[in-house]
């Protein structure tokens, strides 16, 4: 929208909500060929029954359509949005001091089939420059029933059973060439990819690539260099690929990239 020359209270300021859908609406048909347009017209379409396309002109019966939706259907609720959609599993993100207490009562609920599973995101822990980090750890302590004075208490406490992270770095040296290392611990060692420089095509789905590369060498039981380097050079592979998925399944294509010597143009 800003590139469109739309005005900031438009965007983020102190428009009102119907203002701001109107100027997107306005601004979205210049996005044809780009990921969203197509999304927000499939979710107009499949969820809301609407078939037409969303523009300026079109935006107050886009916005009454949606908002008689959202307030009458039931179909429109969280868990019918969920179920509509044939979600067989939700991953939450949680803090480690989070007693969980909703996911057991989702579990306990037999009116809703879907799993819920919590996986920990301790944002708070790794925040030592905000206030309320002292007590972070007093309650952090209280939960995992751990008396934490040093950094390892708080990586024992927090992943008591935690054997390995991994994490991608990007350098980003234009707006079509960037380069992809990656660094992952595991058991109690430092292991540091290759750095591998290529041309993007599509970068939707490269973290997603990453991770499931970096989960299927370890499946193989290869060693944690292979591990990493393999992760790294599954992301680079996708971001050389349209669309949101890693299409090559072919694991020797992979692994030769990421033994390569030369830089990866397409």
């Amino acid at each position: 929208m800003r590139s469109n020359g739309v005005e900031e209270k438009y965007i983020t300021g102190d428009a009102s909500d119907y203002e701001k859908f109107e100027k997107f609406a306005q601004t979205l048909p210049r996005a044809i060929g780009n990921p969203m347009y197509h999304w927000y017209h499939l979710e107009l379409k499949n969820y809301f029954g609407y078939t037409g396309v969303l523009n300026g002109e079109t935006a107050r019966e886009v916005w009454e359509l949606c908002n008689d939706k959202l307030q009458h259907d039931p179909a429109m609720s969280a868990r019918g949005l969920i179920l509509g959609s044939n979600v067989a599993m939700v991953g939450t993100t949680d803090d480690p001091c989070s007693d969980l207490i909703w996911h057991e009562k989702l579990a306990a609920d037999s009116s809703f089939p879907v799993q819920v599973c919590p996986s920990f995101r301790p944002d708070p822990a790794v925040n030592l420059h905000k206030p309320g980090f002292a007590a972070y750890l007093e309650q952090l302590e209280k939960t995992t029933g751990r008396t934490i004075a040093t950094v390892d208490d708080v990586r024992a406490a927090r992943y008591p059973n935690l054997k390995c992270i991994a994490r991608h770095v990007r350098y980003a040296h234009s707006g079509s060439e960037n380069s992809l290392k990656a660094y992952m611990w595991y058991q109690g060692q430092t292991y540091e990819s290759r750095l591998i420089t290529f041309t993007i095509l599509d970068r939707v789905g490269g973290g997603d690539a990453f991770a499931s590369g970096l989960i299927y060498a370890m499946m193989k039981g290869w060693s944690p260099e292979e591990t990493v380097n393999f992760a790294v050079a599954s992301s680079v592979i996708k971001h050389t690929i349209h669309g949101d998925g890693n299409i090559t399944d072919d694991a020797d294509t992979i692994r030769a990239i990421m033994n390569q010597n030369y830089d990866i143009k397409r």
